[in-house]
């Protein structure tokens, strides 16, 4: 589905598929807009979308800050987190198990590499939720500090306590005032 988005010719000169990271000499295409080199073998599984402009070198995706790539997104959420959640809320809120069964490892490492590759150009409409749940998991997991940070637990687990407590409390009023 996402090849179809590019306007594709034979590849002029050896450079690396984009699809499965190793080199493509002979049987390959290159996009004429977003130079995107492929085997003409992976154009099948191709998750890239064309663009429209040269495609960026790969990113550090994986295990970076989530402050810093949350800076970098227009609303705050990186774009891993917003397009892998509206995937799965658009497809699969109801599957059984979304976020407990694991997904396939090498589709999971191929959704990695597609996220790795370009941002708003990854295509997940063809992929398992199951596998989509997965690479948020591992995106989460991979963070250095979790989104709650470590110096916040203290503060996290006092405010908890607080609220049970009045709802606690706001309970035993509301009985006191029910009975007469």
């Amino acid at each position: 589905k996402a090849a179809r988005t590019h306007r594709l010719r034979k590849l002029r000169a050896p450079a690396k598929c984009r699809e499965c990271n190793s080199y493509v000499y002979f049987q390959g295409a290159e996009c004429e807009e977003c130079c995107l080199a492929c085997h003409k073998k992976c154009l099948d599984t191709l998750a890239i979308q064309c663009g429209h402009k040269k495609l960026q070198g790969r990113l550090q995706l994986f295990g970076q800050d989530f402050s810093k790539a949350a800076r970098g997104a227009p609303d705050g959420i990186p774009f891993i987190v917003k397009k892998c959640i509206c995937e799965i809320e658009q497809r699969a809120l109801h599957t059984k198990g979304i976020y407990r069964l694991n997904g396939v490892k090498t589709r999971v490492e191929k959704l990695c590499q597609v996220f790795e590759a370009g941002q708003e150009l990854v295509e997940l409409s063809q992929a398992s939720p199951h596998d989509i749940s997965n690479v948020l998991k591992l995106y989460l997991r991979q963070l250095p500090e979790p989104i709650l940070p470590f110096r916040l637990y203290h503060e996290l687990v006092g405010l908890a306590k607080d609220n049970l407590k009045a709802e606690a409390e706001a309970k035993v009023a509301s009985r006191g005032r029910a009975d007469p």
